[in-house]
């Protein structure tokens, strides 16, 4: 009897889990996104957050070289890392702008 009654609860618990597995869970949260609008999200944010970084190292790089006081080794560091920003920026809007052409070529062409 205690076999029986232990197999009748075993049965009881796994078979609503072996029923629900069964069925698909659709999940509308209302908005539906294409490949390409995450794609383009994802590019739009990595750009933004790299241009954000490019401009902090500009103004680190500024208040380096305004800093030194003159001594050449601070100007000098200052300038390395303003001129470094600036082509972090222009590699990284070059690079959102042909990833964009990119895309609207092969989605909307």
């Amino acid at each position: 009897m205690k076999k029986i009654l232990l197999r009748l609860g075993i049965l009881a618990v796994f078979l609503p889990l072996h029923a629900s597995a069964q069925r698909v869970l659709v999940v509308d949260i209302g908005t539906r996104f294409s490949f390409m609008d995450i794609m383009v999200k994802i590019i739009t944010f990595l750009a933004a957050t790299a241009v954000i970084v490019c401009t902090a190292i500009f103004i680190a790089g500024a208040v380096c070289w305004t800093a030194s006081g003159g001594k050449e080794s601070g100007v000098q560091k200052g300038r390395d890392l303003m001129v470094g920003a600036i082509l972090g920026l222009v590699t990284v809007l070059s690079s959102y702008a042909i990833l964009r052409t990119v895309f609207y070529f092969i989605y909307f062409a």
